[in-house]
């Protein structure tokens, strides 16, 4: 029997997000779903984007469990 064991990736050159750099750009977010056009919705997909990136990877997994509640915030 035969099948992938693990997927090795190199380390992350990336710093653990601190909390304000992830939650800023969420609060920015919310207040341009307030606007209701098109392009400030195309601005909120690229600072949810970018916030996605952030929390990606070892460096985003470290700052979730350095504060559970970021999660949840």
């Amino acid at each position: 029997m035969c099948g992938i064991i693990a997927v090795l990736r190199r380390p992350s050159d990336r710093a653990v997000p601190e909390n304000d750099e992830v939650l800023g750009p969420l609060a920015d977010a919310v207040a341009l779903l307030g606007h209701g056009d098109t392009l400030a919705l195309a601005r909120v997909a690229d600072v949810l984007e970018g916030v996605d990136h952030l929390l990606g990877g070892v460096p985003g997994l470290m700052a979730l469990d350095a504060d559970p509640a970021l999660a949840g915030r």
